[in-house]
């Protein structure tokens, strides 16, 4: 065994690069297990994923090196993890702003979650006025609106993420009641 020097440094085994390339590889291993195991239960941006992992103590270089491993090997895609978030969000009735806001908090690129919400209208068939007007009708907005109602029906979908001439348009649409008592 080699000896502590003068500063004071704990003494190291004659295996000792061996030693921490076995904890290194053990860590790596839990790392991949565990990110594995995650990624099993529902789909993660590559972002998401590397932070769970470092919040598992795993150390960020390497939750950042099995990240990019399974990514390479397609268990992991950020393309997939944009359209399964963009699909979800319009079955809850988001707007585009809302989703695209959710997007690159994910950490997914600007690009790709563009693709990924074209590819969702596109293979649902709607468009961002019908999937407002789902949010009205699910919120009791059906009907005649008055001006008041009119005024809090835009606020529910400017919070629900949609962009303000898709909501003018939509409530052009609605008939009003004339606001006469």
């Amino acid at each position: 065994m080699k000896m502590a020097d003068e500063g004071g440094e704990e003494p190291l085994s004659e295996t000792g690069d061996r030693d921490s390339d076995a904890v290194r590889a053990a860590e790596r291993a839990a790392a991949y297990t565990k990110a594995v195991s995650l990624l099993a239960r529902r789909e993660h941006s590559s972002d998401e994923l590397a932070r769970k992992l470092q919040a598992r103590g795993i150390a960020s270089e390497v939750a950042m090196g099995v990240v990019a491993d399974l990514t390479a090997r397609d268990y992991q895609s950020d393309a997939r993890y944009a359209d399964m978030l963009v699909r979800t969000r319009i079955a809850d009735g988001c707007g585009p702003l809302r989703i695209a806001a959710d997007l690159r908090h994910a950490g997914i690129d600007a690009a790709t979650g563009a693709q990924a919400t074209t590819s969702a209208l596109e293979n649902q068939a709607v468009e961002w006025r019908d999937v407002a007007r789902r949010v009205l009708e699910r919120r009791g907005f059906e009907g005649p609106l008055d001006t008041g109602r009119q005024r809090k029906a835009f606020a529910l979908l400017q919070r629900r993420g949609f962009e303000g001439e898709t909501i003018r348009n939509l409530l052009r649409e609605t008939p009003t009641d004339g606001g006469h008592c």
